[in-house]
This record gives structure tokens, C-alpha cells and sequence, in this order.
């Protein structure tokens, strides 16, 4: 297993400020982000944050992310802000851990959106967002709310097994392909 090192806000924005280069990852695995992490607004590169701990806020809205974006096993200690963030391939959160609400509304996911596996302490906000592939939930746990209002996925959604602590608001949603839902 790769050690673990520790990184500043500034050590994480100075590693990104690279090309995009596709089928290339910045990588940021089993790192340990000690301050605010903020990526609102830039155009990404590749990144795989795999196992990566947040020790504060995430901020990355409006982001564009170019290539590769994983978040894999990621512990988030406090709030994600990925509303209004572009995901031009697949966005994996899958057994990821977070303590603060995660807001993912107006998002455009244009690969698939994965949190299998993920835990969400609290709420968790995909209003209005787009996901042309898959939205993965399997065996996600969700200890707040979930808002999936205006939620359009072109490629399913796939909540087996997925826990809700109570019943996600879903007005105006529309799901096209294959869907499990709880």
C-alpha cells in the first residue's frame, strides 16, 4: 500500500496547474488535505484522489473535470460544493465517507456518476443535475436528506440496496434506462 502524505490547499492547486493529457491522472492517492481545499471554477486535469482524506471543506463549484476524477475510498470531513460542476467522464465516489452535507446539484456528469458504497452523513443534493450515464446509489447509506428534485439520468439509476433515512424528494425527476430503485 502507498504511504500516505500530507498536502496544503496550495500543494494540491500547484500539482493540478498541468495539461490535461487524456488517460493521464494527477495523482493524489492516500494524500492528506490539511486546510479548505478550493477548486471552484478551474478547468481539472485527470485526478485520482483515491483513499485521500479532506480535512475541511471541498470546494469545487463549477469545477471542470477534463479526464479521470476518482474519490475512491475519500474521507470528507466536512462539506463537498460540486454544484454546477462538469464531470466530461465518469465522477467515482464510491466508498467514499462524508461528515457534511454534499451538494452535487446542477451537475452534468456526462460518464457515470458512482457512490456505491458511499456514505453521506448528512444530506445529500443532486437537484437539478444531469447524468448521461449511469447514477450508481448501491448500498449507499444517506443519514440526512436527499434532494434528487429536477434529477434527469439518461443511463438509469441503481439504488439496490441503497439506505435512505427518509423517503429522497424526487419531483420533476426522469430516469431513462435500466433502474432498481429501493
Amino acid at each position: 500500500m502507498q504511504a500516505r502524505r500530507t498536502m496544503t490547499a496550495a500543494d494540491v492547486r500547484a500539482a493540478l496547474d498541468v495539461p490535461f493529457h487524456h488517460g493521464t491522472a494527477v495523482d493524489f492517492r492516500h494524500c492528506d488535505v490539511v486546510d479548505a481545499l478550493d477548486l471552484s471554477g478551474l478547468v481539472l486535469p485527470g485526478c485520482d484522489f483515491t483513499g485521500a482524506r479532506f480535512s475541511q471543506l471541498f470546494d469545487a463549484r463549477g469545477a471542470i473535470f477534463k479526464g479521470l476524477a476518482w474519490f475512491r475510498h475519500a474521507q470528507f470531513a466536512a462539506s463537498i460544493g460540486l454544484n454546477g460542476a462538469l464531470f466530461e467522464s465518469d465522477g467515482r465516489f464510491d466508498d467514499a465517507v462524508t461528515a457534511g452535507a454534499a451538494d452535487f446539484s446542477h451537475l452534468e456528469c456526462r460518464g457515470v456518476l458512482m457512490l456505491d458504497r458511499a456514505c453521506f452523513r448528512s444530506d445529500l443534493a443532486l437537484a437539478s443535475g444531469v447524468v448521461f450515464g449511469n447514477l450508481s446509489m448501491a448500498d449507499m447509506h444517506l443519514g440526512g436528506r436527499a434532494d434528487l428534485t429536477g434529477l434527469t439520468c439518461f443511463g438509469g439509476l441503481w439504488q439496490a440496496g441503497a439506505q435512505f433515512a427518509e423517503r429522497p424528494l424526487q419531483a420533476d425527476t426522469e430516469i431513462f434506462g435500466r433502474s432498481l430503485l429501493t
